[in-house]
């Protein structure tokens, strides 16, 4: 037997079990591993995201780290409360489509202190418009990928 052959063999042994759900055995190749299915399913229910604790400009809330979004907004309600100046004179418009029908647009942008758990401190300037996120501040890839943010999908956590 060649020294492929006896791989293949030691590889299809220790996966030779079947499980749950498959009809057939799938054939891996030397260097190959199977992998595997978590038992966690996704259930719309229990609302599967990724939510943190963070402030904005020092007030604490819970912010939405949304891998869907290209861009971060804060409400306009939230952004008020802060008092938070817009920033001037910026010369852009933004139009979202979220999951609900129609488009949400705005031409506002607010420069802000962005706090994530209890140290991380970022300044960031996001657009500021009504959402029906149910959070006061989502946080996009626009924001996630300069900051260096790994999201832990399985367990919900950053």
């Amino acid at each position: 037997m060649s020294m492929e052959a006896s791989a293949r063999t030691l590889v299809l042994s220790a996966v030779s079990h079947e499980p749950k759900g498959h009809s057939k055995m799938m054939r891996l190749n030397p260097g190959e591993k199977q992998g595997w299915w978590s038992a966690k399913k996704f259930d719309r229910r229990i609302g599967m995201r990724v939510l943190v604790q963070g402030a904005v400009n020092d007030k604490r809330t819970r912010i939405l780290l949304d891998t869907g979004a290209n861009a971060s907004v804060i409400t306009d309600t939230f952004a008020k409360k802060l008092r938070l100046r817009d920033v001037p004179d910026h010369g852009r418009r933004i139009a979202i489509q979220g999951i609900n029908e129609g488009k949400v647009s705005t031409t506002r942008r607010t420069q802000v202190k962005i706090t994530l758990g209890w140290e991380m401190v970022y300044e960031f300037e996001m657009w500021v418009m009504t959402h029906s996120a149910g959070v006061d501040v989502v946080l996009g890839t626009d924001y996630m990928i300069p900051a260096g943010i790994r999201l832990d999908l399985f367990h919900g956590a950053a």
